[in-house]
């Protein structure tokens, strides 16, 4: 960036530093377009060529920064950027203030302004030399270039060639009509034809207005009939809609109904199976114990019988054992009386001794016996008594649960008359929901739905079924009295 402020600015440097290139730069970016001006021999010449450091740069660009504080260029800018960038392709763009604009209106710019890369505002190495040998009319040319005449005199003769255009123009313009005069004549008549046939033309617009005007009043005399024939439909609709809803109703509620009562008597068919197999488990408990009952009363009698039995043997086993302690005691008392000399001849029969001791001995041995037999009895009658009292104790229960068994056979007779009850309300509300089905009654001969039967215009479909409502699959009928069931409020559609 280099500053060029007020005064005078000069830069210095060796052969070689650059110091024409900042004259170059100036001249470029004012639209320079001859290389051979610019020092080269083709414009990718002023595009940096890279060096031992850096590389080659793909385009050139020059900035050139104004301040038209005063004015001076003709354009709402305090500052006016000029711009001018080159690619290695070739292209050149020039740019004011960051908007690309042509060659031709940055030069017609500048040309008010003396800033033109041949004008007196560059000055290069011996042109002041050729200003002083320039002929009059060169000097003439710099002296317009100083007094900011040449843009003036450019438009000038851009007027005046424009001028001669037109003066051209209408030279031809002029042989033309020349020309044309005598087809001028045809034209007229040609016209006239066109006035006389705009004329009909006006009349046959007037005579169409009055036609539509015609059929506008009796489409408008239509449509009012149209309208009432509207209001009535849609009143036949709202009641034949509010019966519909009503016969809907009534069928939704006779169906909740149904399914209540379905919903009861399932409930009802399960609870009774559980019953009735309560009742069978009951009733094969209470057979059991009644079996059970039977066997233990039979055992109870058997042992009662045993033990009055063992009651008989043990007081005939008391009694003769009581016997045999008597007669124990009586050879006892024998054998005492027999005299310790077994010889002498005074005492009793040795052999009527042997036997007294052979009974007694025999009576003894029966004693041992019955007293044996006795505690066998008694052990005998202790273990019937044990046994009675076991069966007594298994009897109570079995009573105990007679009446368990007669309640639940009562509550499963209960159960049993519920299910019938539930099945005759199934019954009743099925017979009840035929009644239902009756309001919606079958289609008669050649009857068809009210859907089918109405064809709305386009888009029209949603609202008459809105309208409508569960009606469109109703049945039309031709009259009431075809229709299959007493109509209380009916819908008679106008004929078509």
């Amino acid at each position: 960036e280099i500053r060029f402020d007020g005064g005078m600015v000069a830069i210095v440097g060796p052969n070689g530093s650059g110091k024409s290139n900042i004259v170059d730069a100036f001249k470029w970016v004012l639209g320079e377009t001859q290389a051979r001006d610019l020092r080269g021999r083709t414009m990718e010449e002023v595009i940096y060529a890279g060096g031992e450091r850096s590389p080659r740069a793909s385009q050139a660009e020059v900035a050139l920064l104004l301040d038209n504080r005063d004015g001076r260029l003709p354009v709402d800018y305090q500052e006016v950027e000029l711009k001018r960038r080159v690619e290695r392709g070739g292209s050149s763009d020039y740019f004011l203030n960051g908007s690309r604009v042509r060659r031709r209106d940055l030069l017609q710019l500048l040309a008010s302004t003396g800033l033109t890369t041949d004008s007196y505002s560059i000055v290069n190495q011996g042109d002041i030399e050729a200003i002083v040998t320039a002929s009059p009319e060169q000097r003439r040319q710099l002296l317009e270039e100083a007094a900011q005449v040449r843009g003036v005199k450019q438009q000038r003769s851009e007027a005046a060639a424009k001028m001669a255009d037109l003066a051209q123009n209408l030279l031809r313009l002029e042989d033309l009509r020349l020309e044309l005069r005598p087809r001028l004549e045809g034209l007229q008549v040609q016209a006239e034809a066109a006035r006389e046939a705009l004329a009909a033309q006006s009349r046959l617009e007037v005579l169409k207005g009055s036609i539509v005007w015609e059929e506008w009043r009796e489409a408008r005399d239509a449509h009012r009939r149209a309208g009432g024939q509207k209001q009535s439909l849609e009143r036949r609709f709202e009641e034949a809609r509010a019966q519909a809803a009503e016969a809907e109703s009534a069928f939704q509620a006779g169906r909740t109904q149904m399914e209540a009562a379905q919903d009861r008597r399932l409930a009802r068919q399960r609870s009774l199976g559980t019953i009735q197999l309560e009742l069978s488990a009951a009733g094969h408990a209470l057979a059991l114990a009644g079996e059970r009952l039977a066997n233990l009363e039979q055992t109870v009698a058997a042992l009662e019988a045993e033990l009055r039995d063992l009651d008989g043997r043990a007081a005939a086993a008391a009694a003769l054992r009581a016997q045999l302690e008597k007669e124990r005691a009586a050879a006892e008392a024998a054998l005492r009386a027999v005299p310790a000399d077994h010889a002498a001849p005074s005492g009793p029969d040795p052999a009527e001794a042997r036997q007294a001791a052979q009974r007694a001995e025999q009576a003894r041995r029966e004693a041992v016996q019955a007293a044996s037999a006795l505690a066998s009895i008694r052990t005998r009658r202790q273990f019937l008594e044990e046994s009675v009292a076991r069966l007594e104790a298994q009897v109570l229960p079995a009573e105990s649960s007679l009446p368990e068994a007669e309640l639940r056979s009562r509550e499963t007779a209960v159960g049993a008359a519920r299910a019938a009850s539930a099945a005759a309300e199934l019954v009743r509300l099925g017979a009840e929901l035929e009644g239902l089905e009756a309001i919606w009654p079958a289609p008669g001969p050649g009857q068809q739905r009210v859907g089918d039967v109405l064809q709305p215009e386009a888009g029209y479909e949603a609202a008459l079924s809105a309208v409508l409502g569960h009606l469109v699959d109703a049945w039309v009928a031709a009259d009431e009295a075809a229709a299959p069931v007493p109509i209380r409020c009916p819908v008679r559609w106008p004929a078509t």
